[in-house]
């Protein structure tokens, strides 16, 4: 019985659900694991329709301050700014985890393989060899230290501090700002990263260079390509435990940004 009467609840109230389900999918359809087009389309919607009836059964979007709405030029207006809620959200913890894809591309022009690039399964898109394999390591340790159901959780919040039909999306002067400065100490970070191994490439290239000048009947090109991919990726190993960190790092900010993000949409900036 109470199955049957949340599904004449939702015919009642569909408007409310469909925006739900509208912030939902403009979560999802960037949100890293999520997005990956290796999961089959019918999958996700599926997911999301499944979120979007847990987020509407459980009551947190009971406090929606949504007006009626007389005609689809209101109700459009208000999708798209669901959707955009829930695409900023997202867009917020894409951004932070691909700046890995930034230190792997340093990573490859230090040692070399700048050159080649591989197919990135999640997003179908060319990325570099080290950048693809830093990121496929922090979605894993995303997926088992249980980061993914907090990211989950902060999303789910949202539709208690951030009602339906709440937020007014464009009237909201802090989010550009804020939104850029995450970018700008995302390019930061990536820097500080990719920094020892850039570093010590750096030394060998001024060390290969005297050499050069000693003996320019050496063919350097020979010589210093295959040392600075052995020593670029044992650098790496050396410095692999401590991904970890890395992580972490990553995952609080991103669990911050999410938690401003929020703050700034439920106070209007």
């Amino acid at each position: 019985m109470d199955n049957l009467y949340y599904i004449l609840e939702i015919f009642e109230n569909v408007d409310i659900f469909l925006l739900i389900l509208i912030r939902v999918i403009g979560f999802f359809v960037i949100m890293p694991i999520f997005s990956t087009a290796s999961i089959p389309t019918m999958i996700r919607v599926a997911f999301a329709i499944g979120f979007s009836l847990v987020i509407y059964t459980s009551g947190i979007a009971e406090s929606s301050t949504i007006l009626p709405i007389d005609n689809i030029v209101g109700f459009f207006s208000l999708a798209v700014t669901e959707f955009l809620i829930g695409f900023v959200m997202a867009y917020i913890v894409y951004v932070l985890f691909a700046m890995l894809y930034f230190v792997g591309q340093m990573l490859d022009i230090a040692v070399g393989f700048s050159m080649v690039s591989v197919m990135d399964p999640t997003s179908q898109i060319q990325v570099p060899v080290l950048g693809n394999l830093l990121f496929m390591l922090a979605m894993a340790l995303l997926i088992v230290t249980g980061g993914l159901n907090f990211i989950l959780a902060a999303f789910f919040r949202s539709f208690d501090f951030v009602p339906i039909g709440f937020a007014s999306f464009f009237s909201i002067e802090t989010l550009p700002t804020y939104v850029i400065s995450v970018i700008v100490a995302t390019f930061t970070m990536g820097l500080q990263i990719a920094m020892p191994i850039v570093g010590s490439i750096l030394v060998i290239d001024l060390a290969l260079g005297m050499l050069l000048k000693s003996m320019p009947q050496m063919n350097m090109f020979v010589i210093g390509l295959p040392l600075k991919i052995v020593l670029g990726l044992g650098i790496l190993f050396i410095l692999l435990p401590f991904f970890g960190a890395v992580y972490n790092n990553i995952f609080d900010i991103v669990f911050t940004s999410l938690e401003t993000i929020i703050f700034i949409f439920g106070t209007g900036g």
